[in-house]
């Protein structure tokens, strides 16, 4: 979440001091694609492994129920928005590990939403949030991670923060599609 959290504050950075060589729509396609792919896309690989996983636990899986399982989940994602090619319903082999290394992809939505989140909080409490982090990282792991979080204000048990993580992304898709003129539902 720090390695991100960071990238957001030198992405918005550049996003309020955009210039013809780093134009406003090419950092915004870049937050946006970024959030798409570590929040929603790990999202769907984690649900695809519980479900695979739930049913391997009382019978065998062949590749033609991993493809619709896999198609399914990427419908529901992408709905009528985005088209995809029929052959992306072999997409579950590209993400092969989930077979050997299981249920960590969850860790990626975890870490990204967090960033955001963070980055909330950067925005609320200003410099103070810089001391309260300096804090944080001297505990190191001597706390756990809700405790910790709390020091820079995120009470990861309550839903409101968590919404907010998502709020910075509606935000920069409504930023996005005003200056691409497009119509963006909620």
């Amino acid at each position: 979440a720090m390695a991100t959290f960071t990238e957001l504050i030198i992405a918005h950075h550049l996003l309020e001091n955009h210039t013809k060589e780093i134009p406003e729509d090419a950092i915004l396609e870049c937050l946006l694609d970024n959030f798409l792919l570590t929040v929603f896309r790990q999202n769907l690989i984690t649900r695809f492994e519980q479900t695979i996983h739930d049913i391997s636990g009382s019978r065998q899986l062949g590749t033609e129920e991993l493809c619709h399982i896999w198609w399914g989940l990427n419908k529901e994602l992408y709905g009528t928005v985005v088209e995809i090619d029929s052959s992306y319903q072999w997409g579950w082999t590209y993400v092969s590990h989930i077979f050997r290394d299981h249920f960590y992809c969850f860790s990626y939505v975890f870490g990204g939403l967090l960033a955001h989140c963070m980055y909330k909080s950067y925005q609320t409490l200003g410099l103070e949030f810089t001391n309260r982090l300096i804090e944080l990282m001297k505990m190191g792991g001597s706390r756990s991670t809700g405790e910790l979080l709390k020091i820079i204000g995120i009470e990861i048990s309550e839903k409101e923060v968590w919404l907010d993580g998502f709020r910075i992304f509606e935000d920069l898709m409504k930023r996005y599609a005003t200056i691409k003129s497009i119509q963006v539902s909620s």
